[in-house]
Order: structure tokens, then sequence, then C-alpha cells
């Protein structure tokens, strides 16, 4: 499980990577991400595949939940295609937005790219409702 919220924040750290980098940069800082991030989150998925569940909890201050997150065969298949089509976005997104490659726009088109797709991986792996709702709405964004 700790593999999963880890490829989300290597989702996260992409997307940051990508405003920080300029030019081509930002392009190939978000797809080693991205990257990092499929390898890392393929990892548990044989087990989750093979009928496994995976499980975490920790307490947080927030009303209403703790901090829990719960994987099973359903929703490894849905983050295995998360997972394969995230780093082939942003060979895409590289090609698509060559024309803005300089400006801002393309950078934030990346963050945002990326950011969706951790929070994605949240709303796959959440099993809280407080967590779901902020992973959602973050998706949403």
């Amino acid at each position: 499980m700790l593999q999963l919220i880890t490829a989300a924040a290597l989702f996260l750290s992409g997307g940051i990577a990508a405003l920080l980098f300029k030019g081509r940069a930002s392009f190939f800082a978000a797809f080693a991400f991205a990257a990092a991030a499929a390898l890392c989150g393929l990892s548990v998925l044989p087990e989750l595949l093979s009928g496994g569940k995976a499980e975490l909890y920790i307490s947080w201050s927030l009303p209403f939940g703790a901090f829990h997150t719960a994987a099973d065969p359903l929703s490894g298949i849905f983050a295995l295609a998360l997972l394969i089509i995230s780093p082939l976005l942003v060979c895409y997104a590289a090609g698509y937005l060559h024309e803005d490659t300089g400006r801002s726009g393309a950078k934030l088109n990346l963050f945002f790219m990326m950011l969706t797709s951790a929070a994605m991986l949240m709303v796959l792996i959440s099993a809280d409702s407080i967590l779901f709702l902020i992973s959602w709405e973050i998706m949403t964004i």
C-alpha cells in the first residue's frame, strides 16, 4: 500500500518539478517522475491482482475519520490503467504542447496533469470519506 501512496507523491513531485524546470527539461522531469511513479505503483499490483488486499491506517486530526487507504483487486485494475497511461500522457503532451514549451502554459498543463494523476490514484485507494472527498476535489480542479 505504501508503494501506491509513494506513487501519488511522485506524481505530485513531477508536477512541481515541471514548474521548476525550463523548456524541454520540464517535460523530461515530469516524464521521469511519472515513470518512477508507475514503476513504484506497479510493484504492488501483482499482489492485488492475485486477490490480495493492502491497507494502511494513520490517525490524523481531521474530524470524521483517519487517513485510511485500502486497495483490492478492482482498485488494482483501475490503478494499473492509471499507472500505465499517465507516463504516456506526458509523452503525448510533449508533442502536443510543443509550441508552448517556453511559456508557462505548458508548465501549468504538466503540473495539473500530474496533480490529477496523483488525485485519481488517491481516489482509487482512499477508504475514508474525508480522504476520498479531499482527493475527489483535488482531482476536479
